[in-house]
């Protein structure tokens, strides 16, 4: 059995590593066992001992988890603290549950224990959405660069722990000369060699196959808040007709998961202007990125002179993308009626 997997010697294992779904089960029971022992501190405090010894044991376990999860990421070192933060808010809940109010002041303390217990839940829910905040940042994407791994108008979560660039990864990073955020996906690392030859991208001399996946269609009109048209393999079409892009399953070399990353890039010239390139060799300290849009994206193939992103250090690195919460396939993302109802929570891949 994987190190990821249920069994005892992994869910104990220090060194192991865990998957996300254990450590939201861990924080959901954690949460449940402060709530029902502050519920037992006031309706049956004779109980409340015999629950205490259940919740220390969650807790344990989600410390646990939380450092096996974080090696799953590839953080390790003084970032294993952050496996305290997730019951700090179970703490905090029953703290508002059975402190009593000081003597010989006028505070008031909710009078009915379920008033009582949703006060405390309120106050964990704040805290934990704090503290999300704190490492999760939204990003908006504006352009079709990252078609059909982002759509215009996905509205993404992006991690801001540090992290370990991998290739394959799709991070958001600051322009090195103008200072705005791009999304891109990691192509090269620091020594490595890229190139594009006839529409394919070799790795250190070794091409990443492509498997035919289909055609990307989508309505030829203004997308997003900045009204761009989208680019078409099947060009001219007119305003409402169909948009078509040719798909494919692009597998990136990768020293960490056997049989290589997987992901789709769509094609729209069959000799666009950097489909073709000379050898890129990525500088010490830098990064090399390119759209999985591969025809409609000012990446690292070209230059920082001519408007491109070129190479990248690593001080500009943001974070990697998480997961899109949602989509709308309007111009605004207040316009709720053109959300894109298949984009809810999807892994950015």
């Amino acid at each position: 059995m994987s190190s990821s997997g249920w069994s005892k010697r992994s869910f104990l294992d220090l060194s192991g590593t865990a998957d996300r779904r254990r450590v939201l089960f861990l924080c959901l029971a954690v949460f449940i066992a402060a709530a029902g022992i502050g519920y037992l501190t006031i309706t049956h405090s004779r109980l409340t001992r015999f629950a205490i010894p259940p919740f220390v044991g969650l807790a344990i376990l989600l410390d646990i988890a939380m450092v096996q999860r974080l090696h799953a990421l590839g953080r390790t070192g003084y970032w294993k603290l952050v496996g305290v933060i997730p019951y700090i808010s179970a703490i905090l809940l029953i703290a508002v549950l059975i402190l009593p109010a000081p003597s010989g002041t006028n505070s008031r303390r909710v009078a009915h224990p379920v008033a009582q217990l949703i006060y405390g839940l309120v106050l964990c829910v704040l805290f934990a959405l704090s503290f999300l905040r704190l490492i999760y940042q939204p990003y908006w994407i504006p352009s079709e660069a990252m078609k059909s791994t982002l759509l215009v108008g996905d509205y993404v979560v992006v991690s801001m722990l540090p992290f370990t660039p991998q290739r394959g990864d799709v991070v958001v990073f600051r322009h090195p000369v103008n200072g705005e955020d791009y999304i891109k996906r990691l192509i090269g690392l620091p020594g490595d060699k890229i190139q594009m030859k006839d529409g394919l991208l070799y790795v250190n001399g070794t091409v990443a196959p492509q498997e035919p996946a289909g055609v990307f269609k989508e309505t030829f009109e203004a997308q997003g808040s900045m009204a761009n048209s989208p680019r078409c393999s099947n060009t001219p079409v007119g305003e409402g007709g169909i948009c078509e892009k040719q798909r494919f399953i692009e597998t990136l070399p990768s020293d960490t998961k056997p049989g290589g990353i997987k992901h789709d890039v769509l094609n729209i010239d069959t000799n666009g202007y950097a489909d073709n390139t000379d050898v890129f060799t990525v500088p010490v300290g830098n990064y090399f990125f390119m759209g999985d849009n591969r025809d409609n994206s000012m990446d690292s193939r070209f230059s920082q002179s001519v408007g491109g992103v070129g190479y990248v250090p690593a001080e500009y690195l943001i974070g990697r993308a998480d997961r899109i919460m949602f989509s709308s396939a309007g111009s605004s993302l207040f316009q709720f009626w053109t959300w894109r109802s298949d984009r809810y929570f999807k892994a950015v891949n």
